[in-house]
């Protein structure tokens, strides 16, 4: 059983030891912090792609692990509410990290025509969280459980549809042979983190659902909208890696 969910856009992990400062013509791009204890830098959003780095280096990966390691997890708990997990995919392909994202086919339950990361429900065959996201992985996509290394977990988030969702972050190898599954996903999208760094990429709106008032965030990556609980789960590994910055 899949249950596909929504949105994308992290921004990088900015690993130099030592405060610089940059400018793209006259205009300051900011001062950045090195890693000190392990704690991330703090980098404007709108940094120039020029000045990414190569991530999915060893010193990134591990940069990732320790911060996740060290954090203490929301977990959720609320019987009534199913559970779910996803798989935020992580490969280097050239000198970039790129995050894996699959779009959902119209013959889904849900979500038809999203962009979704990997993931779905809890079968009665998975004996933990993990399990589940690396099975589903490989019914969406031919992702085999031995060829992705979990990085960390973020926090748990719950949606409208009442499922609890564990994110599990990982790294796979590029390139890759893929067997996607015709009846679940119409189309693999590779998007590198290098290009998500424009602050026109994210958008939070407030609509109404129900009786109230919810804000919703959205990414746009070239013409793919994505919205909803994987946006929110991006967002998580965004603020976690790039804390932003205090108004």
């Amino acid at each position: 059983m899949s249950y596909p969910l929504s949105g994308f856009c992290p921004l990088p992990l900015i690993k130099d030891h030592d405060s610089w400062r940059v400018f793209k013509g006259s205009i300051l791009i900011g001062l950045m912090e090195g890693w000190k204890n392990g704690v991330a830098p703090i980098i404007h959003h709108s940094i120039s792609t020029e000045l990414v780095m190569n991530y999915c280096e060893k010193d990134f990966v591990n940069q990732i692990r320790e911060i996740l390691s060290l954090r203490k997890r929301r977990v959720i708990e609320h019987p009534p509410f199913s559970h779910a997990a996803v798989l935020v995919p992580l490969f280097r392909k050239g000198e970039d990290c790129h995050l894996l994202f699959t779009k959902r086919s119209d013959q889904v339950k849900y979500h038809k025509g999203e962009i979704s990361f990997p993931g779905g429900g809890v079968d009665e065959e998975d004996s933990e969280l993990e399990g589940t996201a690396l099975r589903e992985a490989f019914e969406e996509i031919g992702l085999k459980e031995d060829d992705v290394q979990i990085i960390g977990i973020l926090d748990d988030i719950v949606t409208v549809t009442e499922f609890i969702v564990t994110p599990f972050v990982g790294l796979f190898p590029y390139p890759y042979p893929f067997k996607v599954s015709e009846i679940e996903i119409a189309e693999l999208i590779e998007v590198p983190l290098s290009a998500l760094l424009d602050e026109d990429c994210f958008s939070e709106k407030e609509i109404i659902r129900g009786t109230g008032k919810e804000v919703v965030l959205a990414y746009q990556y070239q013409d793919h909208i994505i919205w909803g609980a994987t946006a929110r789960i991006l967002k998580q590994f965004l603020d976690l890696i790039v804390p932003p910055i205090s108004s």
